[in-house]
């Protein structure tokens, strides 16, 4: 009597079962990308907290000794907070005018002075200009050059 084989079993292809896990695999890592991206927007970011200067149009180019001229900045708070702000404009090595502005956040506001050099100079002088806020060691500083003559 002939025996009989039992019925071989047909195997799927390793092939497409590596397919399968491969595209499942890059499913499931898209998935949690998209879910980091949603999460990190809906999070969103703390604003940076800023100071920023700049000097103001009505700065000179030449100045007249023993006569006072304007000077000035733009101040604008980003600190998210109101701050006290303490300046300065130094000339001739000393501190010409000076002063405190109080700022709300948000806010900008020019600031101005007058004074004057107590003589001419041949080459041009230095006015600095120091911004100093609470709890900064070292101050925001903006200078300019004008010439000084009789």
């Amino acid at each position: 009597m002939p025996s009989k084989k039992p019925a071989a079993k047909k195997k799927k292809p390793v092939a497409a079962d590596a397919d399968k896990l491969l595209f499942g695999a890059l499913v499931v890592i898209l998935a949690i990308i998209v879910v980091f991206f949603v999460y990190s927007l809906s999070i969103g970011r703390a604003p940076q907290a800023y100071t920023q200067l700049w000097l103001s149009g009505n700065n000179p180019q030449t100045a007249i000794a023993g006569k006072n001229f304007s000077s000035g900045f733009v101040i604008e708070n980003g600190e998210g907070k109101t701050v006290e702000y303490e300046y300065s404009f130094t000339a001739e090595n000393k501190v010409a005018a000076s002063g405190k502005i109080s700022l709300e956040s948000g806010k900008q506001k020019p600031v101005n002075a007058q004074f004057s050099f107590s003589k001419a100079y041949a080459e041009k002088q230095k006015v600095l200009i120091e911004v100093r806020k609470p709890g900064r060691s070292e101050p925001y500083t903006l200078w300019f050059w004008l010439t000084v003559g009789d």
